[in-house]
């Protein structure tokens, strides 16, 4: 198997689940539901509630009795995933349809299969869990990224709303927005959380202010003649 990921997981990363998880873990808390030494079961053996032993129990037709070995099933002949290909090409890789296959890296997977005598079915087995291991790992870091994002954000917002002139600055900043934005800039906005950047916010909000002076042309408010370059740089020459 090679050391390197086979293929990324992509797609956007979505809220974290909140059910329970491996090991019976639910929404009170890590290991809560697992059985612990101090959980429900060994509470009731405390108190001897359990049930008593009954013995051994007679194995039900088709079972071996104890101590007797049962035969693997061997798989049938005729069965391709039982079957070692005649060439590394010869196995058939399987993903998800999102995955994003690395075929160099595929194609070295393919052969360490075949050297060390894989079959088809051992081979997608091997794949498969390598898969779904990396889009854990992908999941995780996209999980742990958004949460860097939104302390750093809510830092940028608490910075914004410090200053004195907080409000009079988000009303002109929705002014500029009013007028000039978009649906899809207010999406990219907060996608990227750009939105609660405070030196953006500085920028749209001097846009506009600069609309809602009297003297800006087109403004609506006056019949000045100043452009937006003259009202935002009025040293500008």
């Amino acid at each position: 198997m090679p050391d390197e990921p086979i293929a990324a997981t992509g797609g956007e990363t979505q809220p974290p689940d909140t059910g329970a998880g491996a090991g019976g873990q639910g929404d009170t808390g890590a290991g809560m539901g697992a059985d612990t030494l101090l959980g429900p079961k060994a509470q009731q053996a405390a108190e001897g509630v359990e049930k008593p032993d009954e013995g051994p129990k007679e194995p039900a037709p088709g079972e071996g009795k104890a101590g007797d070995k049962k035969e693997p099933e061997k798989p049938a002949e005729d069965d391709p995933a039982a079957k070692v290909p005649d060439k590394p090409e010869g196995y058939e890789i399987k993903f998800a349809e999102e995955t994003q296959v690395d075929e160099a890296m595929l194609s070295t997977f393919k052969a360490t299969a075949h050297e060390l005598g894989l079959s088809q079915g051992q081979s997608q087995k091997l794949a498969s869990m390598y898969e779904a291991q990396v889009g854990r790992l992908q999941e995780a870091a996209v999980k742990a990224q958004q949460a860097a994002l939104g302390k750093v954000q809510l830092e940028w917002e608490a910075k914004i709303k410090a200053d004195k002139d907080f409000a009079q600055k988000h009303n002109n900043a929705m002014l500029a927005l009013r007028r000039y934005g978009s649906p899809e800039l207010t999406a990219v906005m907060d996608q990227t959380r750009i939105g609660s950047f405070p030196a953006f916010f500085d920028f749209v909000a001097a846009v506009g202010g600069a609309l809602a002076e009297p003297g800006f042309k087109g403004s609506g408010t006056g019949g000045g003649n100043r452009t937006f370059s003259q009202v935002m740089y009025p040293d500008m020459k």
